[in-house]
């Protein structure tokens, strides 16, 4: 895996050391088109938008996906719904490493940022306690609204360093989750959840949920969906083997917050070695849809499964592990 990487690390490390020097400055008030999406930056906080998606991207909290509206109907979980855990970040796997809270440096502090052809790109401090360096690049694709986000993780300590790329997207409590049923064997959840045709849904239910409740197992396919008030949000990720997940990981989990203030919808990469000075990416897809006329959010619902395969299906070659 790590050889088939040797050339993409070397284009990461220039693309790291172009983003320390060629940094823009904090406000931006004129528009950037690059044929792919608009970026509009103030102090920090950077909009992605084409007609109908509105992303936004704050450089100032880690890079964090803060807001996600489809026709001004927001996605993400916001501050109101908690203060600290809201829209989506990215985290090093396994949690046994760092316990809590996450390393400050590459989730709460600043990110650089800087616009080019490739969208938004962003890169976090070295994290001396890790000995890792993470960067993102989040693009918003017209033609499609196809939202691409690559992670990187590298390796700025002198020793070998184990690592998993682990995406966490919060989304407000309810709705329904669902993803392609991997290794059964891997299961391992104290949420209610449902296995219907080769697909496990987890249908929000207030009542049933008393303290911190989660899932894991191994997907297929790689996609995790989740569908609120008529809105779809589906992510898309290189499938992977159970055997490659995290220690005390795997590639699908599901958090519901003991209050009852959000959920978190999880997907994580392969656990591998990265030596000094390596680096590994990860690429994530997100698509948000209006569910189409008359399709129920429904568990078992073979239609809405259906629909979500269609979605992701030109794709899914090119995110192959």
């Amino acid at each position: 895996m790590l050889r088939k990487n040797v050339i993409h690390c070397l284009l990461h490390a220039l693309a790291f050391a172009c983003l320390y020097a060629c940094a823009r400055p904090a406000r931006q008030t004129k528009p950037e088109t690059n044929g792919i999406q608009t970026i509009t930056s103030d102090k920090g906080l950077y909009t992605l938008s084409v007609p109908g998606i509105r992303l936004q991207v704050d450089a100032n909290l880690s890079g964090r996906i803060t807001s996600l509206q489809l026709n001004g109907q927001e996605v993400l979980g916001q501050p109101d719904t908690h203060p600290e855990n809201y829209g989506s970040t990215f985290w090093p796997s396994p949690q046994r490493d760092w316990g809590w809270p996450p390393y400050p440096a590459l989730d709460g502090d600043p990110y650089q940022a800087v616009i080019n052809h490739a969208g938004l790109q962003l890169l976090s401090g070295e994290d001396s306690k890790s000995g890792l360096q993470f960067g993102k690049n989040i693009s918003l694709r017209a033609k499609d609204t196809l939202i691409r986000i690559t992670y990187t993780i590298k390796n700025i300590s002198a020793t070998d360093k184990q690592v998993a790329p682990w995406e966490v997207t919060r989304v407000p409590s309810g709705g329904l989750s669902f993803f392609p049923k991997g290794d059964a064997r891997s299961l391992r959840s104290n949420l209610a959840v449902q296995d219907s045709s080769g697909i496990i849904w987890f249908a929000y239910d207030f009542d049933r949920i008393t303290d911190r409740q989660k899932l894991f197992m191994n997907g297929r396919e790689g996609w995790l969906a989740h569908v609120c008030k008529g809105i779809l949000l589906v992510k898309q990720f290189p499938d992977i083997a159970s055997s490659r997940a995290a220690p005390q990981e795997e590639e699908v989990e599901i958090f519901a917050h003991e209050n009852r203030q959000y959920i978190e919808l999880e997907n994580q990469g392969p656990y591998q070695t990265l030596h000094p000075g390596e680096t590994l990416q990860y690429q994530v897809n997100w698509y948000v849809r209006t569910l189409p006329p008359g399709m129920q959010a429904a568990a078992g619902n073979k239609a809405l499964s259906g629909y979500v395969r269609q979605l992701v299906k030109p794709e899914k070659e090119a995110l192959r592990n």
